[in-house]
């Protein structure tokens, strides 16, 4: 069934809607490189790939006049909004390359349990920040959680983020545990994540 949160002129649409998911993709893609280049590769190399393995009912979308102009990605215990599986992976980057890179994104893996549902990142294009975009799909992230019986909801904030560490935590997050990934040496440009949680239906 399709979710939509309107304000305005904004609409915050899930599932996203097929003919927006290339846009979306290629916004989400760029905006979180930090993230993605090491696994996937840049956009130029990346994109052609991970158009055949997005699953759009993992997405919340922010419509503006019928263009993408911010995405959240979801992911639960069945996936996320970017879910290449293993096989393609390999088949994509060859055996040795290809497992180096699913290491990468174990490394990653939030391990989400069956009753959080994890923010995993988002993005607002650029000409259109600073107009709360990104809070309305923070909002519409958590009223989605709320309205399909999760018990909490989770992300990471990376260690060279701490605007974003700080604007979480006045939207009633709480830092739950950190991650390192000095392990990895200088694959990914930051070295810790936090991850965080706001419990939005209390036992």
């Amino acid at each position: 069934m399709a979710w939509v949160i309107r304000n305005s002129d904004l609409r915050c649409v899930h599932p996203l809607p097929e003919i927006y998911k290339q846009p979306a993709l290629e916004l989400y893609v760029r905006a979180l490189g930090e993230k993605l280049e090491p696994i996937f590769g840049p956009p130029s190399e990346s994109l052609d790939f991970l158009l055949k393995h997005v699953d759009l009912n993992r997405a919340i979308g922010a419509i503006w006049q019928d263009q993408v102009v911010g995405i959240l990605g979801l992911q639960d215990l069945q996936g996320g909004f970017l879910c290449p599986s293993m096989v393609a992976i390999l088949d994509q980057y060859g055996l040795f390359a290809g497992l180096a890179r699913v290491t990468l994104m174990m490394a990653l893996d939030p391990q989400v349990r069956a009753d959080q549902l994890y923010l995993d990142g988002i993005a607002v294009a650029s000409e259109y920040r600073g107009l709360g975009i990104g809070s309305q799909l923070i909002a519409a992230f958590e009223s989605y959680g709320r309205d399909q019986g999760f018990r909490s909801l989770i992300l990471d904030v990376i260690n060279t983020n701490p605007r974003a560490r700080s604007l979480y935590l006045k939207q009633g997050y709480r830092e739950v545990g950190s991650k390192s990934l000095q392990e990895l040496g200088d694959v990914f440009p930051f070295q810790t994540s936090t991850q965080m949680e706001k419990v939005i239906r209390p036992d």
